[in-house]
């Protein structure tokens, strides 16, 4: 896909072009080669990409646990796991036995 120079491209068609580099397994270069223009242009898109498409943080609350663990394994060298998870039997046994190793 060459493009004409000097053309403003649209906030999806640099958004295209940068997953197209993203999942080519290109070289900057190799793909900018490609594509027809510099790599500086596709280093432009791709800052011009990531400040349009910022993952927004929004504030959460880590409430404590409600109910105690349903289980605690005591290693050897003093750590501890708990876990609210409910093991049968022989899926609780097989765990015992590969901690057993470390």
């Amino acid at each position: 896909m060459r493009r004409k120079p000097n053309t403003r491209l649209s906030p999806d068609a640099v958004r295209d072009i940068v997953e197209q580099y993203e999942h080519s397994g290109l070289t900057r270069r190799q793909f900018s080669e490609q594509l027809g223009i510099h790599v500086g242009t596709l280093d432009y898109y791709r800052r011009r990409h990531q400040k349009t498409n910022r993952t927004r943080l929004i504030p959460v609350t880590v409430l404590p646990a409600v109910r105690p663990a349903a289980f605690t394994i005591v290693l050897g060298n003093g750590r501890k796991i708990e876990s609210h998870w409910e093991f049968n039997a022989p899926a609780l046994t097989r765990l015992v036995q590969l901690l057993e190793r470390f």
